[in-house]
């Protein structure tokens, strides 16, 4: 398969693979002119900022605006960042969300909620459900819209890589899919 060693490369292989993400730009440093780009082709209320140099980093923010976006960013001096469209911009349509891990021998490793409009890290902090379990676990059937995130990673061939995931009620996304995959981890 393959290895991933951060975030920057976690990005590069949902590109690579054609996963459906939310629409998502790498900035090395703030560009007012790219930025305008980013939200001239997608269109949107609110967007997502990361910071993609440094783990648990004060740039990180969710549903901003696009001018809160560039506020925040340029305040920050922001380098290695990424700007990505909001799921909030779906309220009502997000099934569940979370991490999910199912190994070549179809052992499942998951931490996933069912709450509306919540992020991976809320569901891996406080999930409605986190357990290890193999692929014919009836426990699965239970969790509302897990069904197609394992479809999802069965069709892609995602196996033995943690997938950072949303199901939705309704196509969104890069590739117009109901399923989200926000990042891959394998070595981090």
């Amino acid at each position: 398969m393959f290895k991933i060693k951060n975030k920057l490369e976690s990005l590069k292989t949902l590109k690579q693979l054609r996963l459906n993400t939310m629409p998502i730009e790498y900035f090395e440093t703030y560009d007012e002119e790219l930025l305008d780009k980013f939200f001239q082709e997608y269109d949107f209320k609110y967007y997502v900022v990361r910071d993609f140099g440094k783990a648990s980093s004060d740039l990180f923010r969710f549903n901003l605006s696009k001018e809160q976006v560039k506020e925040h960013v340029k305040s920050k001096n922001a380098e290695k960042f990424v700007v990505n469209v909001s799921t909030f911009n779906f309220t009502g349509h997000q099934i569940c969300t979370g991490a999910i891990l199912i190994k070549r021998n179809m052992q499942i490793s998951l931490s996933v909620t069912c709450e509306d409009n919540c992020s991976v890290r809320q569901a891996e902090v406080n999930p409605q459900y986190s357990f290890n379990c193999d692929i014919d676990d009836r426990r699965l059937d239970k969790i509302d819209g897990l069904d197609q995130v394992i479809d999802y990673i069965f069709k892609k061939n995602l196996f033995d890589v943690m997938v950072e995931f949303a199901s939705m009620d309704i196509p969104v996304g890069t590739e117009n899919e109901k399923v989200i995959i926000f990042e891959l981890r394998t070595n981090y």
